[in-house]
């Protein structure tokens, strides 16, 4: 590999453990095995999309906005980019669903919903380097 990919994958590593030591605590870091088989942005894409967000998610409990500040894309509660930090690259989306569009009617103590999802254009992507390097 590149010694800019090969930078950039410690930097990354490093940070998104800065992150979770800060966000969960020191026990639930990421060993450096999970990146053994990334070789090249596609097989980092694929360790993130199947072994690193997964992960996350367990260490979290599905708390999408701790999640995304470990990524490196913060949202709050209402979906929307932080402000404190403007992403143009994140590898998570989030996507509010308006409880009238999708029921077609609006129930009494129910709120509309946000969702995240691995973002398309980060699975798709063939500049890579552009979404790993905005964790940093």
């Amino acid at each position: 590999p590149d010694s800019n990919f090969v930078d950039l994958t410690i930097n990354v590593f490093e940070k998104i453990n800065d992150r979770i030591r800060f966000l969960y605590d020191r026990d639930h870091q990421i060993g450096h095995a999970y990146f053994f088989e990334a070789s090249d942005w596609e097989k980092l894409r694929l360790v993130f999309i199947d072994r690193i967000i997964p992960l996350l998610e367990e260490y979290f409990y599905g708390d999408w906005l701790r999640i995304c500040a470990v990524l490196g894309c913060p949202y709050d509660e209402l979906g929307k980019p932080d402000g404190r930090k403007a992403n143009s690259f994140p590898i998570v989306s989030a996507i509010r669903s308006a409880q009238k569009k999708v029921l077609g009617f609006e129930m009494e103590g129910k709120d509309d919903q946000v969702d995240f999802m691995i973002n398309s254009d980060f699975s798709e992507s063939a500049d890579l380097e552009k979404f790993f390097g905005s964790i940093l």
